[in-house]
């Protein structure tokens, strides 16, 4: 015990106090900035109709049914004209944070954009709502990443930035995931724990594929169902461990994928997650490919002027 505990203080002060190579901020700063942009042009053809009073919900109804303090840019845009214009001032900051372009306003009128459409559209919220905005938060008070390019266009010594950002990051994952799971095996609705769930969702408007033959395979089905809660349960772990990070983005990659191949609406999802898997990279990882590419340019390079 006493041979182990200097580590865990070891490993402990260097996720809260050790510094990383900025690229890998820069990396989860412009993978956010692409899937919230997404989000929100998904959100774009429906923005009368879940941000105005005169639509799904009446705001008065939202302020009174909230159970913490309200807080909505919505309360004083109200207008369509104006609503149109608040989510396209956002889709610039959005561009402004995916290129670096003053990025700590950029983050924080995101974070404000998430706060606000979560209070005033809580019927029209969604899995990867809540992953974007929990991660909106972070970016605004993690360091943003000094490089605009992940990959630079010559070989530099990496700037190195304060980690704990990166560690409230992957904690964020490691509680959706083991939180998720949480909920399955003790909520009330007993499917995930008998194993019926697959067989329930298969035959739901959800899936893709609803075949009543889907019954046929109950045993298989039910195999799937306890298989997907030991894989969420295990992602979060091989993604922590340094030698088995790739192996845990790879399982969480073919387990939102699967997810998206048999559903309907849930490729945001597949894309939020795969975002906040940034945030698990480390610097040999991003050295790895900015050599790669460096070496690719270079190569390029040389082969046109042996060319001309």
């Amino acid at each position: 015990m006493n041979s182990w505990f200097p580590e865990i203080i070891r490993v402990l002060r260097g996720q809260c106090f050790g510094f990383v190579d900025d690229r890998i901020y820069a990396a989860v700063r412009v993978g956010f900035a692409a899937v919230a942009l997404i989000n929100l042009a998904s959100l774009w053809p429906l923005r009368y109709v879940v941000f105005s009073s005169a639509g799904m919900m009446d705001e008065d109804v939202v302020i009174a049914s909230s159970e913490t303090v309200y807080f909505s840019v919505f309360e004083i845009i109200q207008t369509p004209t104006a609503i149109s214009g608040y989510l396209l001032f956002n889709g610039c900051c959005l561009l402004m944070l995916m290129a670096g372009i003053a990025p700590r306003f950029a983050a924080l009128a995101v974070f404000i954009w998430h706060l606000s459409y979560h209070a005033r559209a809580p019927l029209a919220l969604t899995g990867w709502d809540c992953v974007l905005s929990a991660f909106s938060f972070l970016i605004v008070i993690s360091p943003l990443g000094k490089t605009w390019s992940i990959f630079p266009l010559k070989s530099r010594e990496p700037i190195q930035s304060p980690v704990y950002g990166l560690t409230l990051m992957r904690l964020q994952v490691i509680v959706l995931y083991w939180q998720t799971v949480a909920l399955k095996l003790t909520h009330a609705e007993p499917s995930w724990r008998n194993g019926e769930f697959m067989s329930y969702f298969l035959l739901s408007r959800y899936s893709r594929y609803p075949e009543i033959e889907v019954l046929n395979h109950s045993g298989l089905l039910a195999f799937v169902s306890w298989l997907t809660l030991a894989v969420e349960l295990a992602i979060p772990v091989l993604l922590v461990v340094f030698r088995t990070r790739h192996w845990g983005a790879l399982l969480g990659l073919l387990l939102h994928g699967g997810i998206c191949l048999f559903s309907h609406y849930l490729e945001l999802f597949f894309l939020a997650m795969a975002m906040s898997y940034l945030s698990f990279l480390r610097d040999q990882d991003i050295e790895m490919l900015s050599r790669w590419v460096f070496r690719r340019r270079l190569n390029g390079a040389s082969s046109q002027v042996l060319e001309g």
